[in-house]
């Protein structure tokens, strides 16, 4: 299954390289200023817009995800309409195709579709698999863990002023998981208060 995600990838890249790159950076008229976003891939995500007259970044706006009506995928609104484009997520030791980033501007706005894979098991908002016209003409890795990575793609030079930085956590912690630990801080915390 795995050398068929792989030769998949390989041919939509040989396919796509007549395409233009993702520019996912690209500043549109009237779009505003570059911004910083943090996703996962249950529809949790905020963002801060980048203030070109203070050189710092804005406050935190809490940035939801939805599920397009349309086509059924993660989809998250930014900040400032975009160039589009497709950018695929790899794991880095095979090169599989693990999560994928379409961008895109309807009506004065900016969007991306988030698409996973499930290979975890678990199923998250973005685990819809890929659509068949997904053409990523960039590529980066995941980095950390499995169970706890992510990554990050740069759309632009990587100065905060004229690139926008897409952070995507990929494995999110299941809500069991989650409980388990949200129990175990609240008996370690009623342990202090009573030998406190």
């Amino acid at each position: 299954m795995k050398i068929r995600q792989i030769l998949g990838v390989a041919l939509i890249l040989a396919m796509s390289g007549s395409l233009s790159l993702a520019h996912a950076d690209t500043i549109v008229t009237g779009g505003g200023d570059p911004f910083t976003i943090t996703f996962d891939e249950n529809g949790n995500a905020s963002y801060q817009v980048f203030n070109s007259s203070t050189g710092t970044y804005g406050p935190v706006v809490n940035d939801p995800g939805f599920i397009d009506p349309t086509t059924g995928f993660l989809t998250y609104a930014l900040p400032e309409q975009i160039g589009p484009g497709d950018v695929a997520v790899l794991e880095p030791t095979t090169g599989a195709l693990t999560d994928g980033l379409r961008f895109f501007n309807s009506g004065g706005q900016g969007f991306m579709f988030y698409f996973s894979d499930n290979t975890d098991g678990v199923v998250d908002l973005a685990d819809t698999g890929f659509p068949s016209n997904f053409a990523p003409a960039a590529t980066i890795d995941e980095t950390g863990p499995e169970g706890n990575n992510g990554f990050l793609y740069v759309a632009g030079g990587g100065n905060p002023a004229t690139t926008n930085f897409y952070n995507g956590i990929s494995d999110v912690p299941e809500p069991t998981t989650m409980a388990l630990l949200g129990g175990a801080l609240f008996a370690l915390g009623a342990l202090r208060r009573r030998r406190g």
